[in-house]
């Protein structure tokens, strides 16, 4: 970790830690504004006295000068005169707003009642708004620094692991060709060098399998046609002695001969077809899948950004197949179009019917019909394979892998470039 990561989580905690002291001070202001309005005696006792007094002078209430919002009410609670913004709404609802209430005397009788507006409860609800305003800063100011500080950890730590997670389980599949991109600036940059050579030491050790198993291949083809050709002569005397025999015992013994050459025949094709059983092996489960997860399996398969997923458009339907397997099949024909072509790839897609047809198409050197129809033949390799690797088993086993999702895949020469079309079941 070098000297720049280091600081950053202290100078994370140091800003919370700021906006903290902040919202503390912010807060202790606003609590200093909340405190109750408390009543002067001696102030309400000069604005009683100038009540009273106006009485005397024909009621000109409108001289009495006070900082207080009031009203005049009589003794059975008619209002005779409010102040400014006193807003009196009834004398039961001054003493629900816990207004303070005075009795006016003049001359030792009762002459009305001075209700002095509480404003303790307004000033409390505007204080409770700025608070909550304030709260809601502090809130947003807070998740703008964790948000910041979950992309930071996002990019620097979560991401580089999930390529790596990505990277792992394209190994497992078998694609060795794509390089894992190396940043020596994150966390993992070390594991990401390591992961690569390894890569690199599993595709040479593939590699030299393949060249095994071709070795073994060709010597068992080799023996399978020489051993052939002595059971086939076998096989067609054995037949003609059955048919001229005239004793029992030799044509007993002349069916023998044909029995066990018969059985040895099948054997050959057994051995020569042994392969198959690798084959078998793939297993295929088939679930439901929404269509735009290929979209992210070409992605993954597309290290060269030989396509330009921007443009392509894949109908919102629910598929039949196995995403595992689908990944493979995509491979293939992306590393294919890699290997024999070089060109950009066009993907489109389209419905028809119950079926979604996803086509991926490149600009390379074209075959020619006859090939077209053998390339999904096993070990077979057209005329463009010369001078590169492979065993021609590729789209042989994307063929069978999608004839296992109920699907099928579809080549076709054009006359510049080729054609692969996935065919996957659609699910009502």
């Amino acid at each position: 970790m070098n000297k720049h990561s280091k600081l950053k989580l202290p100078l994370v905690l140091g800003l919370l830690v700021v906006v903290t002291v902040c919202y503390w001070f912010i807060d202790m202001k606003l609590n200093e504004d909340t405190v109750s309005l408390q009543l002067d005696p001696v102030s309400v006792n000069e604005l009683v006295n100038q009540i009273e007094g106006q009485y005397e002078k024909e009621n000109q209430f409108t001289k009495i000068t006070t900082h207080y919002t009031y009203a005049i009410i009589s003794v059975d609670h008619k209002l005779i005169y409010q102040s400014n913004k006193a807003n009196y709404q009834g004398y039961f609802e001054s003493i629900r707003n816990q207004d303070t209430c005075v009795d006016l005397m003049v001359s030792g009788k009762r002459i009305g009642i001075l209700v002095i507006r509480n404003e303790s409860i307004t000033q409390m609800k505007k204080s409770q708004k700025k608070q909550m305003e304030s709260m809601l800063c502090y809130l947003l100011l807070i998740s703008m620094i964790v948000a910041g500080y979950a992309i930071y950890l996002y990019l620097r730590i979560i991401r580089p692991f999930l390529i790596l997670k990505s990277f792992a389980k394209s190994v497992a599949m078998g694609v060795l060709d794509q390089p894992l991109p190396m940043d020596r600036g994150n966390l993992f940059g070390a594991f990401t060098e390591s992961f690569d050579i390894m890569r690199d030491e599993l595709k040479i050790a593939r590699e030299k399998e393949r060249l095994a198993n071709e070795s073994k291949k060709e010597l068992v083809a080799s023996l399978s046609h020489d051993i052939k050709t002595p059971i086939a002569s076998i096989h067609a005397i054995s037949e003609l002695l059955v048919m001229i025999s005239k004793e029992d015992d030799t044509k007993e013994k002349a069916s023998t001969i044909l029995q066990k050459t018969e059985q040895i025949e099948l054997l050959i094709n057994n051995l020569f077809h042994s392969t198959l059983e690798e084959l078998q092996q793939l297993t295929v489960e088939v679930e439901e899948l929404e269509s735009k997860e290929l979209l992210v399996l070409l992605e993954n398969a597309d290290y060269e950004k030989k396509i330009d997923c921007t443009k392509v458009t894949i109908p919102d339907c629910i598929l039949r197949g196995d995403k595992l397997r689908l990944q493979q099949v995509i491979d293939n024909l992306i590393q294919n179009s890699y290997k024999y072509a070089g060109t950009d790839i066009t993907v489109s897609a389209r419905i028809e019917e119950e079926l979604l047809l996803l086509s991926i198409r490149d600009y390379g050197k074209s075959l020619t019909k006859e090939e077209g129809l053998l390339v999904c033949e096993k070990f077979y390799r057209a005329s463009n394979a010369s001078g590169k690797s492979g065993a021609g088993l590729g789209l042989y086993i994307s063929s069978f892998l999608m004839e296992k999702m109920d699907g099928s895949l579809t080549i076709t020469v054009l006359e510049d470039g080729f054609l692969a079309t996935i065919c996957l079941s659609l699910i009502n």
